[in-house]
């Protein structure tokens, strides 16, 4: 009896570990596919910072802090993908432009990092929290 009892016991132990194991507080973002991820704003919209906003449906918004882009966006290979932006091309004093290259996307967290079409990072945008 001694041996059926246990049986059933280490059962319910497996079982208990199992469900506190699934209570665990997963990393940001574990579980979404980018597409989840990416979806919202990154980066201040405060009129003088760079940010870019991922509505569903694929379109994408921003601002380098002085030139507008829009366009569309995809997820092609577990990078986000905007290889046909339209920005306007206004002189803006003491503002850095690095967004007009934008080409690929990579969620890391809480952070979008922004390729040029020769892939090289072009800079990065915390996501907005506000």
């Amino acid at each position: 009896m001694t041996r059926s009892l246990r049986s059933p016991v280490a059962l319910g132990v497996a079982v208990a570990s199992a469900l506190l194991a699934s209570a665990c507080v997963q990393p940001s973002g574990a579980g979404e596919s980018v597409e989840e991820r990416v979806i919202g704003q990154w980066g201040d919209d405060d009129g003088a910072s760079p940010w870019l906003r991922f509505d569903e449906g694929g379109v994408l918004t921003g601002s380098d802090g002085c030139n507008w882009l829009s366009g569309e966006w995809d997820v092609e290979g577990g990078r986000i993908e905007a290889p046909a932006i339209v920005r306007t091309e206004m002189w803006c004093e003491d503002r850095t432009q690095w967004m007009g290259g934008l080409h690929t996307m990579e969620v890391h967290g809480d952070e979008l990092v922004v390729f040029d079409a020769d892939g090289e990072r072009l800079g990065s945008l915390p996501r907005d929290t506000g």
